[in-house]
């Protein structure tokens, strides 16, 4: 998070407000989703885990062009 800049306060909004954009029900150790919302004027992603007693946080990052055709769609290689 540091690295790109993005803030704790910011990393809790978003995941208030964001959207589930993908669900990963099978992930280990625990089921976890993609969230996406914004972060001041650029979206941002964040995978979070939910786990028995508590949220785990996996990554932080900016969607990149190259993968992403907006914030919320995969391009299709």
């Amino acid at each position: 998070m540091d690295e790109r800049g993005i803030y704790t306060d910011d990393l809790v909004n978003l995941i208030l407000d964001g959207s589930i954009i993908e669900d990963y029900p099978d992930s280990k150790p625990c089921p976890s989703a993609l969230i996406t919302g914004a972060v001041g004027l650029r979206y941002c992603h964040v995978v979070v885990a939910l786990c028995e007693n508590h949220l785990r946080i996996v990554t932080v990052y900016w969607p990149e062009d190259k993968e992403w055709m907006d914030h919320t769609t995969r391009r299709v290689s």
